[in-house]
């Protein structure tokens, strides 16, 4: 279940965002995998001033208190909220003591059962777990958390081929939705190229992706596991792998030159996750 915001109030969307932002700062710094929850809390306020507001407080690490949703928030959803900031806590694999407390102290502040509270902890240990193989995935034998694609380390024709390959991910349904349009306006914002620019534009207007090839020049084995590794965290937003989206993830691993038992590896990790994320519904179900 996502957040259905369609069904909370503005002050409800107040609370959720203020929340979020207390979560991305509850370790006082903003890691890079924790960009994109900041991007997607911007559409949930329409307004200019509020969305301003949210930015302040980021660009000055400033912590909204935390205080008890506001009444009228359905438990089910309340539930899902809380299951989402747990995903925020362990995006970046850096869950500690405090960050634990923190969200021990949010769980008191919905009112969860107690009972329930261990239910939903034992969910995120349950994430943790899944999410510390990544790194094994990723960097093995490195201490790099960062798991973003560094395209500052990447040639020209390397950018626009990455590019290429978050285009196929995210039209691959023949649609785009919001969450969607933001890693499609990061695609085409890192390609210097400009013909490729307009190129790629073209495509997305005639819901179509542009062919993929294999990676100009060479690339370090960690940088093409860091695409591979987005390329499939892409395709797995909506807590499902269909069987075109694991066609394109072994086209993906070709132009990577991912060989089949890393891309077994790679694959094994991804339906973990997509149990681990689905699992949450058993929970959300039990409100």
């Amino acid at each position: 279940m996502s957040v259905p915001f369609e069904l909370l109030s503005l002050d409800h969307k107040k609370w959720y965002v203020n929340l979020v932002i207390s979560t991305i700062l509850a370790d006082n710094t903003v890691s890079p995998t924790e960009v994109s929850f900041i991007k997607s809390i911007a559409s949930v306020i329409d307004d200019t001033g509020e969305k301003q507001t949210i930015l302040d407080l980021l660009s000055k690490k400033q912590k909204p208190p935390l205080v008890a949703p506001p009444p009228g928030i359905p438990l089910a959803i309340l539930t899902a909220i809380y299951m989402e900031i747990i995903q925020i806590l362990i995006c970046d694999l850096d869950f500690d003591s405090k960050e634990r407390l923190f969200l021990e102290e949010v769980g008191k502040l919905c009112r969860f059962e107690k009972s329930f509270l261990n239910k939903l902890l034992e969910w995120c240990e349950n994430g943790l777990k899944w999410k510390q193989q990544q790194k094994l995935l990723v960097n093995p034998g490195q201490a790099d958390n960062n798991f973003g694609v560094p395209v500052n380390k990447m040639t020209s024709p390397q950018k626009s081929w990455y590019a290429v390959i978050l285009i196929n991910c995210i039209m691959l349904d023949g649609h785009i939705d919001q969450m969607e349009v933001v890693f499609l306006k990061a695609a085409l914002s890192f390609v210097e190229n400009k013909k490729h620019q307009k190129q790629f534009a073209a495509y997305i207007r005639n819901r179509m992706a542009p062919p993929l090839q294999p990676y100009p020049g060479s690339l370090t084995r960690d940088i093409v596991n860091k695409v591979m590794m987005e390329a499939i965290q892409i395709l797995a937003t909506d807590q499902q792998i269909s069987l075109n989206e694991q066609a394109l993830l072994i086209r993906i691993a070709e132009v990577c030159s991912i060989p089949q038992n890393e891309f077994v590896k790679f694959m094994e990790w991804a339906n973990q996750g997509v149990n681990w994320k689905n699992s949450k519904d058993e929970l959300i179900a039990q409100c």
